[in-house]
């Protein structure tokens, strides 16, 4: 994820999807509970008694303690290539961008582009084990859990394919400019850690400064493009047939009947305490793994 090298070689995607994978395993297995409250908060209509907090003791109170790590097979099954993809696909797309405009894009504009590009590949190579992983979470007591093979079987047969693909546009759209914003935010905040503390190399940045970049990333990149989460996940776990025709249709329909801050942007300080974490132990093994490969692997 660094700034300007053009090239990379197959040891360095090797790199990259071993530490992606690394850092996904942990990040996302520590974030399970919040994502877990998170989703089924979302996807439920009009209030909730105890609003998001409520949530916890339902959970806990009806399906036990692990049942806040619902999904998390699925999640972490997915993640694992989500974030190597990203990764790998982010530092390719900035080479290509670099070599066909000849350096002549600006850092930040080439970043947000091949973020962009990054997050939209790494969404459609394994959306379908994402909307099992959703479905997974919202089921709050109905029944015995579905394993994720199962799942995806039994999606297949009642629903079709498109079912496991149902939303996969929009989260594409959102995906992207997530991991645009991510990526370009990120390296931009990195860039004035470099100036503040005379330091050439992202090696040099201490981890407290990688994380507070990549946060800030992440929090700025959540706020814009939360919506589109929003009507994802509801699309996701709607069995049957869409509960909206568009983007602008779902924005319109629920900000008309639930409003703007408890429909459009609910769950989204739930998103922030999820966020900040994960981004900081990610950033935190991601890098610590990177550099270990670099030094002792190869």
């Amino acid at each position: 994820m660094g700034g300007g090298s053009t090239g990379h070689g197959s040891t360095d995607v090797v790199e990259y999807l071993v530490a992606g994978c690394g850092a996904a395993i942990v990040s996302r297995t520590c974030i399970a509970p919040v994502e877990r409250v998170k989703i089924v908060f979302q996807t439920t209509k009009g209030s909730l008694p105890g609003g998001w907090p409520g949530i916890v003791p339902r959970i806990w109170r009806e399906e036990g303690f692990l049942a806040f790590w619902k999904g998390n097979a699925a999640a972490v099954t997915r993640v694992m290539p989500y974030l190597s993809v990203q990764l790998a696909s982010n530092d390719i797309y900035r080479s290509l961008i670099d070599e066909s405009s000849g350096g002549a894009l600006g850092a930040p504009v080439r970043n947000f582009i091949a973020g962009t590009l990054a997050g939209a590949t790494a969404v459609s190579t394994t959306y379908p084990l994402d909307t099992v992983r959703a479905r997974q979470a919202f089921r709050v007591d109905r029944g015995a859990s579905e394993g994720m093979f199962a799942m995806v079987r039994r999606i297949f047969a009642e629903e079709g394919l498109v079912a496991l693909y149902r939303g996969c546009w929009m989260s594409c759209v959102g995906g992207g400019a997530y991991g645009g914003l991510k990526f370009m935010t990120y390296d931009i905040l990195k860039s004035k850690f470099h100036q503040l503390i005379g330091v050439e190399s992202d090696r040099e940045l201490r981890v407290w400064q990688r994380a507070v970049s990549a946060a800030a990333g992440g929090v700025i990149a959540q706020t814009l493009v939360y919506p589109v989460d929003v009507i994802r996940r509801r699309m996701q776990t709607a069995v049957g047939t869409s509960p909206y025709r568009s983007l602008w249709h779902g924005l319109t329909t629920i900000a008309r009947e639930e409003g703007i801050r408890t429909g459009i942007y609910r769950g989204l300080l739930l998103n922030y305490i999820k966020t900040i974490p994960n981004v900081a132990i990610y950033l935190s093994l991601y890098d610590t793994f990177k550099y270990w490969l670099r030094e002792y692997a190869y």
